[in-house]
């Protein structure tokens, strides 16, 4: 077992009226065969909402739509959040995080990587 870990630079994006999403800050990669479980993280900021739910989603490829999408979970304060899903080696994947606040929908920006 392999265990990698990807630090990138935390991208903003704001939601109205005040709440912000921060896309993934540090990606944990544990490789086993010829899948690795990955545990991408995110930072959600609220401003003046009370909750919000977060997710991850993810795609093969650099086009198309985000088919996968971890169950969401609610958040009632600012905070990191993370979960762990299961990839296959050797493809390309795109993954983001999808928050919801105030009816208002929202995506960081994408990060795009293989896993060897």
């Amino acid at each position: 077992k392999r265990t990698l870990v990807v630090d990138q630079t935390r991208m903003v994006k704001n939601m109205p009226p005040s709440a912000t999403l921060y896309s993934l800050g540090v990606v944990r990669i544990n490789i086993d065969g010829v899948h690795a479980d990955i545990t991408p993280t995110g930072y959600v900021w609220l401003g003046n909402s009370n909750f919000g739910t977060v997710s991850f989603e993810w795609r093969e490829g650099t086009t198309g739509p985000y088919t996968n999408e971890t169950p969401p979970r609610t958040v009632t304060s600012d905070g990191s959040f993370s979960d762990t899903f299961e990839l296959t080696r050797g493809l390309l994947y795109y993954i983001r995080v999808k928050g919801i606040c105030n009816g208002q929908t929202i995506y960081s920006n994408p990060m795009g990587f293989i896993i060897n």
